[in-house]
């Protein structure tokens, strides 16, 4: 009898475990979490150049900001992916790109009823991807390369490579080097590379950019040992998290160490007894670069946070030449003499001419908007949610780093990582890239560009006029 009772209290205390079971987990979850957050929708964009060229000319043209004058914008090298949901891809990569309008300039010719033997006017250095694929890109595009390779043998002076799939994209693009002019250059800038990637998960989207340069000479006087950037944004729906660095290779200044910070360039002190020759020096290295209508600061890493979007901006180094072409007048032609008036000389006027370099230009955002799943049902119903709403954070305190970024960098020993072609492990977030192969040869001459910019204007030129009469004048009679 009290065997029998024995069992009876064993299998009511079974039964009460068994019953209290649910209860128990719902006090007490797993370390592991119960649930977690799918992305219901995102956006993804990344952007990279390691040199990109604006060219303004105050009054030379009637486009645009009158005061500004922007003549032509140029990327080299240049790579960009942009991601929707669905996914829909676009993942683009040239070694020198003048933007859209140049870019597809064909298309825009075709599209006002040209032949479609015009859509050849397109710029063919470009090598752009599309997923899925759209008529004349495909999931895998390569400029100045092998067809099918990403690495390896490289043709002229520089190469671009784009692949996009369902689960994100690459972009790589190379050039052997640039000069500003291509005789006699004011700035030199060795082999670069810009490289995008972006992946999409089901819980976690993220988009890197990368740019990395070799060397960088300013007016013979500056030198730059390398620099390298990185823009890293992850989501996952209800949060983003961006990271940006800039590292600076060793510089020097007529032989001397120094750093660059956003007040400009700064010579370096080896021993105490020299800080008054150091400034001395410095003071005619400002005197020289401003005589030669030369600025030189860095542009600091930025990023921004709201919820589930993230924004991380690598900064660069910014470079601006002034400059002025003299005025030129009409051979055989003598002045015009207005009474009461000098003499007018007929020809050009003098043309003051603002060019600004950006190196080291990094971007990448991550936009989600997420869902909790609860995996513990098993109707697989997931319950309504969405991102978090919150104030933007934005942190403009980060700093370049690298020897040439501050005082202590240039007094310390040199890393051999600034530079390089690797990405580098700068952050738990960066994503792994492909190893990069920057081709050799010559420098891409910058007035080839030039011209292309203003063929272009000739030819849409009339063109837009007509649309314009078309969609406005012409609408009115």
């Amino acid at each position: 009898m009290r065997r029998w009772s024995m069992v009876a209290l064993g299998t009511a205390l079974v039964l009460g475990v068994v019953a209290a079971a649910p209860v128990i987990a719902a006090d007490n979850p797993p370390a592991t979490g119960s649930s977690n957050t799918a992305i219901a929708g995102y956006g993804l964009n990344a952007l990279s150049a390691a040199v990109r060229y604006q060219l303004n000319s105050p009054g030379l043209l009637p486009v645009g900001d009158p005061n500004e004058g922007n003549v032509m914008e140029v990327d080299m090298p240049f790579a960009r992916i942009g991601v929707s949901q669905g996914p829909v891809i676009s993942a683009l990569g040239s070694p020198l790109y003048g933007g859209d309008t140049l870019a597809h300039l064909g298309t825009a010719v075709v599209t006002f009823g040209a032949p479609p033997s015009f859509s050849a006017l397109n710029y063919p250095v470009v090598a752009e991807a599309n997923f899925p694929p759209s008529p004349g890109h495909s999931t895998d595009e390569s400029f100045g390369q092998p067809a099918g390779s990403s690495g390896g043998v490289f043709l002229g002076a520089g190469t671009a490579h784009s692949h996009t799939a369902a689960d994100g994209a690459t972009v790589e693009s190379n050039i052997a080097r640039v000069s500003v002019p291509d005789t006699s250059p004011l700035v030199d800038v060795g082999a670069s590379t810009s490289t995008n990637k972006t992946i999409v998960k089901d819980n976690l989207i993220t988009s890197q950019a990368v740019t990395t340069v070799k060397s960088i000479n300013i007016g013979g006087m500056i030198t730059i040992e390398g620099l390298t950037s990185t823009a890293v944004s992850t989501s996952d729906g209800v949060k983003g998290k961006p990271t940006a660095t800039l590292q600076i290779g060793k510089v020097t200044a007529g032989g001397q160490s120094a750093y660059i910070d956003t007040d400009g360039v700064h010579l370096v002190s080896q021993n105490a007894v020299g800080s008054g020759v150091t400034a001395g020096a410095e003071q005619m290295l400002q005197s020289a670069l401003k005589q030669d209508g030369i600025s030189i600061r860095t542009i600091s890493p930025k990023t921004t946070v709201n919820a589930g979007a993230a924004t991380a901006d690598a900064g660069g180094i910014a470079i601006v030449l002034e400059r002025t072409v003299p005025a030129l007048g009409v051979p055989g032609v003598p002045a015009v003499q207005l009474p009461g008036q000098a003499p007018v000389v007929l020809g050009t006027p003098d043309l003051k001419l603002h060019v600004e370099l950006l190196i080291g230009y990094a971007r990448a955002i991550a936009n989600a908007t997420g869902v909790p799943v609860d995996e513990s049902l098993d109707s697989g119903v997931t319950t309504p949610g969405g991102d978090v709403l919150g104030a933007t954070q934005t942190n403009t305190d980060l700093s370049a780093s690298g020897p040439g970024a501050s005082l202590s960098g240039a007094l310390s020993p040199a890393p051999s990582s600034v530079g390089s072609t690797s990405s580098g492990g700068t952050s738990q977030q960066e994503v792994s890239l492909a190893s990069t192969h920057p081709p050799t040869g010559s420098s891409v001459p910058i007035q080839w560009l030039l011209f292309g910019f203003v063929a272009c204007i000739v030819v849409l030129g009339p063109l837009l006029g007509y649309a314009r009469w078309q969609l406005l004048e012409g609408r009115r009679r």
